[in-house]
């Protein structure tokens, strides 16, 4: 296809099918679980705490869904990890 045939072509446009606005959506974000609450309190009075510490000190939280939230604090910008995964910390942001 020429570069003329390809400009007369229509352009097709996304339909946005968000339905909370963009300025709400960081907010909502932020919106921290019962459990991450724990876990960011917890972080900020032990941050050499581990996965398998967590585990043991909150009630409910498995290994696993420990790695799941931490994870996902760490997407949202509300915790962050310093230094080597054996010898770094959490830093509560």
């Amino acid at each position: 296809m020429n570069v003329a045939a390809r400009n007369s072509l229509p352009k097709v446009i996304q339909k946005d099918t968000r339905k909370v606005p963009e300025k709400y959506q960081k907010k909502l974000e932020h919106k921290l679980s019962l459990i991450q609450k724990e876990i960011v309190a917890y972080l900020s009075d032990k941050p050499f705490a581990g996965r398998r510490e967590l585990s043991e000190n909150i009630d409910g939280l498995t290994e696993g869904m420990a790695q799941y939230h931490l994870r996902k604090l760490q997407k949202d910008g509300v915790i962050k990890r310093v230094g080597a995964d054996r010898g770094g910390y959490w830093e509560v942001l």
